[in-house]
């Protein structure tokens, strides 16, 4: 199995059209054991943005083992991540499951 957790939705000022920013990426899950399987791009939190935007957690079927070392240079392209990309070239089936957030930017006024 695979997990990876994408913002899909991120202005233009911050990544390039038609791709999306990495949040974090772990390869050769164990079943259900997320722990032990191999972290490619390390869990990148949320940042409040004007407007605030989706983020996606989604889980892939590995149909072969992925070597990490191959996917080394994933963690410094984080804003010019392809998930259909990244799908067709590591033979991966789904998405199986998934689920979504919505973070916000809040403003806030004291009056004194």
């Amino acid at each position: 199995m695979k997990v990876f957790s994408q913002g899909p939705d991120l202005p233009l000022d911050i990544i390039p059209r038609y791709t999306q920013l990495l949040h974090w990426l772990v390869v050769n899950i164990p079943g259900e054991k997320i722990e032990s399987g191999d972290t490619v791009a390390p869990y990148f939190p949320p940042t409040p943005y004007p407007g605030g935007f989706p983020y996606l957690f989604v889980l892939y079927k590995q149909n072969d083992l992925i070597d990490p070392d191959t996917l080394s240079t994933l963690s410094i392209f984080r804003p010019r991540f392809d998930p259909v990309e990244f799908k067709n070239n590591n033979n991966l089936t789904g998405p199986i499951a998934g689920n979504f957030m919505r973070e916000a930017y809040l403003l806030s006024l004291i009056k004194n």
